[in-house]
């Protein structure tokens, strides 16, 4: 440390630190040395100025148990603030420079204020919320780009809104319901009229040969002998009574309801519906099925075909058990409607 000891003022004045002019008042004023040069400090009686850099020669010691800080205002004055503990906590803040999307040229910010822009695609709605920083991406275009129907050609969208028109073949009605984003497609041809269904004399054995039962009554009607759907001309005799005959061309369903008792493990029922003329040409199959039951006791065969319907044809099934034993009872139904 410098000393004036055995110095004489005159010699030593410059190395002296004075004010620019009298004593120290409200105003700062600069510390100057005995040639009138400023220094970075200025001096008033309530304020401390360093006019450049404010240095130590060793950092002070640091504790995260001490909230308080030193900090500079807008005013570049030296302010005392009391932080919370997360001021020593956060750590480090991680960012991304760069974006990247699998075959696609890198999107690399230019500076740390880079702003990166979120554009939504056809199909695609990008909403904001700035409350809870939240960015939602959804799409916004539904719908099946192929509709398929077996042996039929796929119709496939041609554009994102492209429109998919539904046709009412003859027979059909379609409705919509916007609400409820349903189309219902439904028959409109009613339910035929009139609905005859004929039931088995007796309980028939079966056997492994096909037999078509006789038949004893059928419902909603009290005629025995001859079963006609449509009919405009008058009852016409069916020989044996065995099935139910057409007046009238045009689109039938056929529901068969078949109620059997089995009486051995592992029958296997055969099934044959089909049509002949009434004049007893050979018979013709519409569908032929196979239930088996591993079990004996009493089971039920039920299903339902739709066919074109001739004039004057005869519409009856044919029962076998092909394996094992089983009766038809007299509770099954064979039912022919002529759909409008």
């Amino acid at each position: 440390m410098a000393t004036l000891s055995g110095n004489k003022v005159k010699d030593t004045y410059s190395s002296l630190l004075k004010l620019e002019s009298n004593t120290v008042t409200g105003t700062l004023k600069d510390v100057e040395d005995g040639a009138g040069t400023a220094s970075a400090l200025k001096l008033s009686t309530d304020t401390v100025e360093v006019n450049g850099t404010l240095s130590f020669t060793s950092a002070p010691t640091t504790d995260s148990a001490e909230l308080t800080a030193l900090l500079i205002d807008g005013s570049n004055n030296v302010v005392k603030r009391e932080l919370d503990t997360s001021a020593f906590t956060s750590g480090a803040v991680n960012t991304f420079e760069t974006i990247s999307v699998s075959g696609q040229t890198d999107v690399v910010a230019d500076s740390s204020t880079d702003t990166l822009t979120l554009a939504a695609g056809t199909g695609i709605d990008i909403t904001t919320n700035a409350a809870t920083d939240t960015i939602t991406i959804a799409n916004d275009a539904y719908g099946f780009k192929t509709i398929s129907v077996s042996g039929q050609t796929d119709v496939v969208a041609d554009a994102v809104e492209d429109t998919l028109t539904f046709v009412a073949g003859t027979g059909i009605t379609i409705t919509t319901s916007p609400s409820t984003d349903e189309v219902t497609i439904t028959s409109s041809a009613g339910t035929g009229t009139p609905m005859m269904s004929i039931r088995p004399g007796s309980s028939t054995a079966l056997t492994s040969t096909y037999a078509i039962p006789t038949t004893a009554s059928i419902d909603n009607t009290s005629d025995t002998g001859s079963y006609e759907v449509n009919n405009t001309g008058g009852e016409l005799s069916l020989s044996s009574n065995k099935g139910i005959k057409v007046e009238e061309a045009g689109l039938l369903r056929i529901d068969i309801g078949l109620v059997l008792e089995v009486t051995s493990s592992n029958t296997s029922i055969e099934i044959s519906v089909g049509r002949e003329r009434p004049d007893g040409a050979t018979f013709t199959a519409i569908q032929e099925i196979e239930r088996d039951k591993s079990t004996s006791g009493n089971t039920a065969i039920g299903y339902t075909l739709f066919t074109p319907g001739r004039v004057d044809d005869v519409y009856i099934y044919k029962i076998k058990a092909s394996t094992g034993s089983a009766n038809l009872l007299q509770t099954s139904t064979f039912t022919v409607t002529k759909l409008e």
